[in-house]
């Protein structure tokens, strides 16, 4: 008889990242005995790479219906969502506050009552963007599955997540974290995630590093038939996601870039839009628009980026140019060269820091490595930097990734698998 296991996390997004991961951790630790139960905000998509990615398993779809707060102009916010608008401080709630928001309460309680234990899947949403602002809702919707465990006396497993920044949502995250009685905490950056939760009195012993959850990629992930073909000339893969506006005002550096590494270096552009509309994907026509040499992955064909498309695409590229932490990720576990641009979060570049820089020192421990090589701050200074010293970057970051590398990426990988062992069990 298998275990059953719950998942809530930001995976109800079409962000590759958030999906990816989910389909990940279940294809590692999970039987096909195990029964499986989806806690979303988004059921129609969850259903959807339920049906592409987890047709060896009993899958359930739990969806989280959320009541609006009194007073909450709700259409307001759901039109602000993705923007990176957030609203001034707000009163922390405690958890029954949250629990009172729960519109479908029986199904939600049947559902959490016959788990065994509940993962909180990894991201980047334990943070003062989240809590404050447009996906306040979205984030309560992951959180209440925990709080109606927690009440069960059910195991609770965070993945590797990162943690913070919390500013004026502190005090939201000290309320809940100190509820949940029977929960590990993982976490995938030792910068601040960590030292974020200890801020707020989380003992010690519950925190763990756990590396990312794409770091290392399920043989099941490489398996489906892909989509999009690889160019069968030397490119870059190229995923930006800062707002359109700004990228307009680097139209000229965007264009002189593809142009110029095409002439002096033979590499064509491939656009990854890693999440739809603003996530990815109108930045991505927009480039297109601009640089009407370079491909483009359209979204608005397939709905959400395969898994396997995009896994391939960013491995068999000479190098990545990217906003996304996973793109940085999967580069980095790839052996890929890869450059990320921070992208500001709650008005500064904490957030994306933490995650990027996180993984190089953990990737690269003990192998001497300049993270300016890999993590930047300004784009069009990047496009010139990259323009002059493409070839000395790409040997720079080809040499690390020699047996030093093998041997964290092997080390890591057994950190990963015994977090998982130890809290989740074996299948009964």
């Amino acid at each position: 008889m298998g275990r059953k296991i719950g998942f809530t996390g930001p995976f109800s997004d079409t962000n590759l990242g958030d999906y990816a991961m989910l389909v990940n951790v279940i294809c590692d630790v999970a039987a096909k005995d195990d029964s499986i139960t989806l806690f979303t905000y988004h059921g129609d998509f969850v259903r959807r790479i339920a049906a592409d990615y987890l047709m060896e398993y009993s899958v359930t779809v739990c969806e989280i219906e959320v009541l609006p707060e009194r007073g909450c102009a709700s259409v307001l916010k759901r039109g602000l969502r993705r923007v990176g608008l957030w609203s001034d401080k707000r009163p922390a709630p405690v958890p029954i506050e949250l629990l009172n928001r729960l519109g479908n309460s029986d199904q939600v309680y049947r559902a959490v009552a016959q788990l065994d234990r509940l993962v909180i899947t990894g991201g980047g949403y334990l943070n003062a963007y989240w809590s404050c602002g447009p996906r306040r809702d979205d984030l309560i919707a992951m959180l209440i599955p925990a709080l109606v465990a927690n009440q069960f006396g059910k195991k609770i497993v965070f993945a590797g997540n990162s943690v913070g920044p919390f500013d004026q949502s502190e005090e939201f995250f000290f309320n809940l974290f100190h509820v949940l009685h029977h929960a590990s905490f993982g976490v995938r950056d030792t910068v601040y995630s960590r030292a974020n939760l200890l801020r707020l009195g989380i003992p010690e012993q519950t925190i763990s590093y756990v590396p990312d959850d794409l770091l290392f990629l399920n043989p099941k992930l490489g398996a489906g038939r892909p989509d999009y073909p690889i160019p069968r000339t030397p490119y870059v893969v190229m995923e930006l996601y800062q707002p359109v506006s700004y990228l307009q005002e680097c139209a000229q550096s965007l264009f002189y870039f593809q142009e110029q590494m095409k002439k002096r270096y033979g590499l064509s552009m491939v656009l990854l839009p890693f999440d739809k509309e603003e996530g990815g994907m109108n930045q991505a026509r927009f480039l297109q628009e601009n640089c009407p040499d370079a491909e483009l992955y359209d979204l608005d064909r397939t709905g959400y980026l395969p898994i396997e498309d995009g896994v391939r695409l960013i491995a068999n590229a000479q190098l990545v140019l990217s906003n996304r932490y996973h793109a940085l990720v999967l580069s980095v576990g790839a052996g890929v060269p890869v450059v990320q641009v921070l992208k500001d979060v709650c008005g500064d570049k904490r957030y994306y820091y933490s995650k990027g820089y996180g993984v190089l020192k953990e990737v690269f421990r003990g192998i001497p490595f300049d993270e300016r090589e890999y993590l930047k701050t300004n784009l069009p200074q990047t496009l010139e930097e990259l323009l002059l010293n493409y070839p000395v970057l790409r040997e720079s970051q080809l040499k690390r990734y020699g047996a030093g590398y093998r041997e964290n990426m092997r080390y890591l990988q057994s950190l990963r698998t015994e977090y998982y062992r130890r809290h989740m069990g074996e299948s009964r």
